[in-house]
């Protein structure tokens, strides 16, 4: 199977597969596909959904834009999915960030306030360092990062639920570790 086609046919079954308008399956699409990006443009996410849309356009012959609503950890754009009807013309995706989210007390939307109709990507948040470090272990790192305060920094995406992790990593008393944030193409230095 081509990587188109995967695509193709993940789509399709993301919007055939919503029971609204299953009988009326050989008139649809009758107007556009709006598919929701509950987060910025350039990211992981909405590159995904740039390609599925972009193979779904040719595939079904009716424009697939993508729209990015981004906010509150993926929450504004997912709310908006949320409030549209259910009739396969507006799609959306969530990942661990609305979990978290939810269960911080940012929205009280969940994942189950949603038909999930397939898994389109796996992925692990991971924290990386330049091989130069020496640090072997997440513990080397904290130690060395605990025995020189104020010398590391690390890269983290302002305003969304990866963060919350990152953090953590903040929380003992002798760990001072500030972080260089990134949201779009904004910088911020976070202490």
């Amino acid at each position: 199977m081509t990587l188109k086609s995967l695509f193709t046919t993940a789509a399709l079954a993301a919007a055939l597969s919503i029971p609204a308008f299953a009988t009326a399956a050989d008139s649809y699409p009758e107007k556009p596909i709006e598919f929701i990006v509950p987060w910025g443009p350039g990211g992981g996410s909405d590159l995904l959904m740039r390609i599925v849309s972009r193979h779904l356009e040719t595939e079904l012959g009716q424009a697939v834009p993508v729209i990015n609503m981004p906010g509150a950890s993926g929450t504004v754009g997912l709310r908006e999915a949320s409030r549209r009807d259910s009739d396969g013309y507006t799609i959306s995706q969530i990942h661990e960030g609305l979990l978290i989210a939810h269960h911080s007390g940012v929205t009280d939307l969940n994942w189950d306030d949603f038909d999930v109709v397939s898994m389109m990507t796996s992925d692990n948040s991971v924290i990386v360092v330049n091989a130069d470090t020496g640090w072997e272990t997440l513990d080397d790192m904290l130690k060395d990062v605990t025995s020189n305060p104020g010398e590391y920094r690390m890269g983290v995406t302002l305003g969304v639920s990866h963060t919350y992790g990152q953090c953590n990593l903040k929380n003992p008393p002798a760990l001072s570790l500030a972080m260089w944030g990134m949201k779009g193409l904004e910088r911020g230095y976070v202490r």
